[in-house]
């Protein structure tokens, strides 16, 4: 039971990091978007 919960919690941290990712490389594209435009 414990070890299916600590799975369940990296699960959740890879899957927060990935989309902490997401977003910065999201934002960054909106940056020079909006400078190059």
């Amino acid at each position: 039971m414990l070890h299916k919960q600590v799975f369940y919690l990296l699960n959740l941290a890879k899957v927060s990091k990935k989309v902490d990712f997401m977003h910065l490389s999201a934002s960054k594209n909106m940056q020079t978007f909006r400078t190059s435009s």
